[in-house]
């Protein structure tokens, strides 16, 4: 199957693009180490798969509709109307989610896979 023939099937069965997909378990992670741990929200972003802290901000807002560190002052009393994206990907935050490998990376043009450092 192409990346491209990925993708399509991707977004068909589940109404999201791969990219977006991916941000969504990167936060969802993140959401769990924010609330559990002590550790720098740099720290975190990094563990969830984020090497840009300014992305990880970015991704973070767009998809909890708050910024990591209010987040993490709320600690995560957010009610499912206000994190919508978060909470329809996973129903419990708190189950463990599965790391996405990083040596895959996706494309602004589309949904293209291809081997880190290639």
């Amino acid at each position: 199957m192409s990346p491209q023939a990925f993708c399509r099937f991707f977004r068909a069965g589940t109404g999201r693009t791969f990219q977006r997909y991916v941000s969504e378990v990167r936060v969802a992670r993140a959401c769990v180490g924010l609330l559990n741990s002590d550790r720098g929200v740099s720290e975190i972003a990094l563990e969830a798969g984020f090497s840009n802290l300014s992305n990880f901000n970015r991704r973070f807002r767009e998809v909890t509709g708050y910024p990591p560190r209010i987040y993490r002052q709320m600690e995560g009393r957010l009610h499912l109307k206000e994190a919508p994206l978060l909470t329809s990907l996973r129903p419990n935050l708190l189950t463990p989610i599965v790391r996405v490998p990083a040596p895959h990376t996706v494309s602004k043009r589309g949904c293209q896979m291809a081997k880190a450092g290639s």
